[in-house]
């Protein structure tokens, strides 16, 4: 069932809160519940809770213990810039080689019309198990569904249809899809969070893993990716609403390109401004003149700059490569199977800092990627 109740959910806050009165609870673990009882308030305010009021010195106790927390943000945040700029010339290279030629044919494709399309719930549920059942996950999905964790929002941030919150005690995942329907839409947010229980399911070696896998990692949206490529393949193949599988595929390469630009454009810009945080505050044209050199009509980025949704570093490259990576996984799940080998290495590397030798290693080049893109592209002609 679709749960629209916030009793489990408060549930799971009032276990939290006890946990963290245990005295002999690792440091780890105490940041990871921190963290999560944050993202429980949040999940409350979603689900249209505006009673339930996040009290700082209930859940810290104490200042010191507020400013550990920050601090200790705060210092995944520089880890990950200093990762990022290590990597910098790297991404610069990638990313253009890919930007070059998906451009050339990417925006030559145009949507089709078509009908909205709302589901009865038997059909919209038999679609998903019988999608995920193509890569041997159908009784994961039916005991999430089954459980009641799947829930519909009504408060939630325009830009995001849904989020998932893993319990790092209980190590379950719920999740939140808003404003759900039996439509497409919320087919294709539904899968997308399902790949980050998934994700979050495999075991990690222990709770500081976890802790880098949230903070640190670039790696974080590959497999919610890779789920929702897999979907929209599936529709098409099999003729499932088969205009608005076609268009929601290619709103899903036009985003997963824009994130890949706005990382290549991160790339341009020097170090000491990314390390000052200044690009964050600056504005469009700022930034256009950094960077204008690298691009042919100044106001053509400067108009993209202006519509960017986001200025974290972290969460655009985790989408940007989120999409490349997931290509080469969705590749190797039709060839062989969802666990095969190239998934299983990914999952023992996920929770780990962006390292290249990753890509080069599983041969996960620019112009492969191309190569698979523009054979996922043809599907928009079936």
């Amino acid at each position: 069932m679709i749960n629209r109740s916030t009793d489990n959910i408060k549930k799971q806050l009032k276990e939290s809160k006890i946990l963290l009165k245990d005295s002999k609870l690792n440091k780890d673990l105490r940041f990871a519940i921190y963290n999560y009882i944050g993202n429980l308030y949040a999940s409350l305010y979603c689900l249209g809770d505006t009673e339930t009021e996040y009290n700082r010195n209930e859940i810290f106790g104490n200042e010191e213990n507020y400013n550990d927390f920050t601090y200790r943000i705060d210092s995944y945040e520089d880890v990950y810039i200093d990762n990022f700029l290590k990597n910098k010339d790297f991404h610069k290279d990638y990313l253009y080689s890919i930007i070059t030629e998906v451009q050339k044919y990417l925006y030559k494709v145009y949507p089709l019309e078509e009908e909205r399309i709302e589901y009865s719930e038997k059909d919209f549920i038999d679609i998903i198990y019988q999608f995920m059942k193509t890569i041997d996950r159908e009784k994961v999905f039916d005991e999430i569904y089954k459980d009641g964790r799947i829930y519909s929002t009504i408060g939630q941030n325009n830009k995001n249809m849904g989020f998932a919150l893993y319990n790092p005690a209980s190590k379950e995942t719920d999740f939140f899809i808003k404003d759900f329907k039996y439509d497409i839409e919320s087919m294709i947010a539904t899968i997308h969070e399902l790949g980050h229980g998934e994700d979050l399911s495999r075991p990690f070696n222990d709770i500081k893993t976890y802790n880098n896998y949230f903070y640190l990692s670039t790696y974080g949206e590959v497999i919610s990716r890779m789920y929702e490529r897999l979907l929209l393949r599936y529709l098409i193949k099999n003729n499932i609403s088969l205009n608005s599988a076609k268009n929601s595929l290619l709103e899903y390469e036009l985003t997963n390109h824009d994130f890949v630009l706005q990382s290549y454009i991160f790339s341009l810009l020097d170090k000491e401004f990314i390390k000052s945080g200044e690009y964050l505050d600056c504005s469009p044209k700022e930034i256009t003149e950094k960077i204008k050199k690298h691009f042919l009509e100044d106001d053509s980025i400067e108009y993209f700059i202006t519509g960017m949704q986001e200025s974290d570093i972290a969460e655009v490259y985790n989408y940007a490569y989120g999409d490349i990576i997931s290509m080469f996984l969705a590749e190797s799940v039709e060839q062989d199977g969802f666990d095969n080998e190239l998934i299983n290495y990914f999952f023992t590397k996920r929770a780990t800092m962006f390292d290249d030798r990753f890509l080069k290693k599983n041969g996960m080049d620019a112009k492969k990627y191309v190569k698979l893109h523009k054979a996922e592209m043809k599907l928009l002609k079936k």
